[in-house]
Order: structure tokens, then C-alpha cells, then sequence
């Protein structure tokens, strides 16, 4: 079973939080600035362990990462957003 399989199967597991535990290897993510919901699924499609959606260096607005969110997930891949400033109020938008 390959690892994109394995995300698909149980959505509700974490399967990047188990990989981290693991420490069996070095994971790779991959770290997009575009806003492209295009974009972040070939990224997603790609193989990485993960990616990470940086909304600090982009112009991304929370349309944006929710669009980029979807794509990666429905490519298989676990997604990290960074959001744009350290504020709670933020941080819960993007929750």
C-alpha cells in the first residue's frame, strides 16, 4: 500500500503526527507560497510527506487556503497552513 493509499483509507487518523512519532526517517514537505488550489494538488499528488501552505509569504486570504486545502486533500496528501500573523483571532479563522 503506498503512502497516499493509506491517507485515503482512514481520513480521521494523523497520519503525519505518526510518521513524526516514528522518526524512522526523514519526512519532506513541500512549501507553497502560490495561491494556486491547482497547484497545491499536483503538490499534494507529488509524494511528499506533507505540505505546508504559507500564508505569512503569500497573498493567500482564507478563501484561498480553504480551496488549496481541499485540492491537497483530495490528492491524499496531510496539509500544515501557516497562518499569515501569530493572533488568535486569526489562528481560529483558520481553524
Amino acid at each position: 500500500m503506498s503512502r497516499r493509499d493509506s491517507f485515503a483509507d482512514d481520513p480521521l487518523t494523523n497520519h503525519l503526527k505518526q510518521a513524526l512519532v516514528a522518526a524512522d526517517r526523514a519526512l519532506t514537505c513541500v512549501w507553497l507560497t502560490l495561491t494556486s488550489d491547482s497547484v497545491a494538488e499536483l503538490a499534494a499528488g507529488a509524494g511528499f510527506d506533507c505540505v505546508l501552505i504559507d500564508g505569512e509569504h503569500s497573498p493567500s486570504d482564507i478563501d484561498t487556503v480553504k480551496r488549496q486545502l481541499m485540492a491537497a486533500q483530495c490528492a491524499g496528501s496531510p496539509v500544515v497552513v501557516r497562518t499569515p500573523v501569530n493572533e488568535t483571532w486569526m489562528i481560529k479563522r483558520f481553524m
